[in-house]
């Protein structure tokens, strides 16, 4: 009876011998360190032989593994050329492409979404904003071609049927006019800004997350209009609170209308990864891996 090795499998040990750790490999897969252990072991006994020396600070091949391995190399070096070919495929009938995000990165998606309009014009792209907490959940009921989101790894890969790309890492900051107190300071803390009006954009979520923050501050006003906080925040009449690679290459911050300041906070309320998501099953289609690349360049 030959021996049954499945593509996750061919993954896990590719993966281990490449970063010499279990533990590494499945979180460089997105999935749990004892499910690829449970994955190996139960390999490791159909083939009756070890693939890796398990020792303290490394799991390296052992000589018979090194076999094994370099020939599954190979084959998933083919596997993937194949999910390429039937991803390029998909594209080829594809025209369109659906992208959902948080409200406040709008900017910068836009102006990735100009670049990358300049090289694909036949491509029709739809940009929906999605509030923070709903849109894993949008994700899932609305199969968008990317989701752009801030969040933890850890809060992603408790999701087994999404797949996730680090695109940066944000700082969270304060939005201020040229009038203001705080336009010379290389850094703020809510302590420093108590006495400081706010203009914050119309989302549960946001006034909520708002609220954590500024606690003891008072809101000028809440509004769904971009611009209408803008202007806030230019004439001096509040602060806005912001992510550096919200305004990054807006006109107004390059002229010093507008300053970006980092905000230094402890709370744990605030991720500062910022990633890329789709479903699973889906998978990033070509377009979408295009546009990471130009949205990449932005950031």
């Amino acid at each position: 009876m030959g021996v049954y090795m499945n593509i996750e499998q061919i993954r896990y040990i590719v993966e281990i011998a490449k970063v010499e750790s279990i533990t590494k490999a499945a979180k460089n897969l997105h999935v749990s360190a004892s499910a690829v252990s449970q994955s190996i072991l139960q390999l490791e006994k159909n083939i009756n032989f070890k693939l890796f020396i398990r020792l303290k600070s490394k799991t390296i091949p052992s000589e018979e593994g090194r076999v094994v391995i370099d020939l599954a190399s190979k084959v998933l070096e083919q596997i993937e050329k194949l999910e390429q070919s039937i991803k390029i495929q998909n594209n080829s009938i594809k025209n369109e492409l659906k992208i959902v995000c948080v409200p406040g990165i709008t900017y910068i998606v836009t102006e990735s979404i100009l670049k990358f309009k300049n090289d694909y014009p036949d491509i029709d792209v739809h940009v929906q904003e999605v509030d923070p907490t709903e849109i894993v959940h949008f994700i899932k009921t609305d199969h968008p071609d990317i989701a752009l989101l801030p969040a933890t790894e850890q809060t992603l890969s408790q999701e087994s049927d999404i797949l996730y790309e680090w695109l940066c890492s944000t700082q969270l900051c304060i939005l201020v006019g040229k009038t203001s107190p705080f336009y010379h300071y290389d850094e703020v803390t809510p302590e420093d800004l108590q006495n400081e009006q706010l203009v914050i954009y119309k989302m549960n979520s946001f006034v909520d997350f708002h609220r954590l923050i500024f606690n003891k501050n008072k809101f000028l006003f809440i509004s769904s209009n971009s611009d209408n906080i803008r202007s806030a925040v230019k004439n001096g009449i509040a602060i806005a609170l912001a992510r550096n690679i919200t305004l990054k290459n807006d006109v107004d911050v390059l002229n010093g209308s507008i300053k970006i300041i980092p905000l230094i906070t402890k709370s744990t309320y605030i991720s500062n990864e910022f990633w890329a998501v789709c479903l699973r099953q889906k998978q990033f289609s070509n377009s979408a891996n295009n546009f990471i690349t130009y949205l990449k360049t932005n950031l």
